[in-house]
């Protein structure tokens, strides 16, 4: 029998962290609560993911803040001591991260779109349309 530990997130890139050798990325999931009264209630989930190797270079160089993608790898359990205190974490270690689609567009800033105004927008002639 095999047994694993795994994840799998979708969502929204939040954060992106170089650390050492390795990328620290944050992904922002959304949820719902179903709450007392029987409505739902959105929320967001922040998850921090490892990266490593090639994979952090193409998240690091390509990938941006926004970004809809899809993460999943395994989950793995460590203890380290701190000011005499034994501390546990849970590192999410990446072994797939796939670009679904890219940020949301950034709305034009008003003085762009002030400077565009007052131009006649090219109307094609005849049979010359584009569709």
């Amino acid at each position: 029998m095999y047994n694993e530990a795994t994840f799998r997130l979708i969502g929204r890139i939040a954060k992106i962290n170089r650390a050492g050798k390795t990328l620290r990325v944050t992904v922002a999931s959304n949820y719902s609560v179903k709450l007392d009264n029987g409505d739902y209630d959105d929320r967001v989930r922040f998850n921090t993911v490892t990266v490593f190797g090639r994979q952090a270079e193409w998240v690091e160089t390509k990938r941006q803040v926004g970004d809809f993608v899809l993460v999943e790898g395994n989950l793995e359990d460590r203890k380290y001591e701190k000011d005499g205190e034994t501390v546990y974490t849970t590192d999410r270690l990446t072994n797939t991260f796939e670009l679904l689609s890219g940020a949301p567009a950034k709305k034009e800033e008003p003085a762009k779109k002030a400077a565009g105004k007052g131009r006649k927008a090219a109307q094609p002639e005849g049979d010359n349309i584009p569709f």
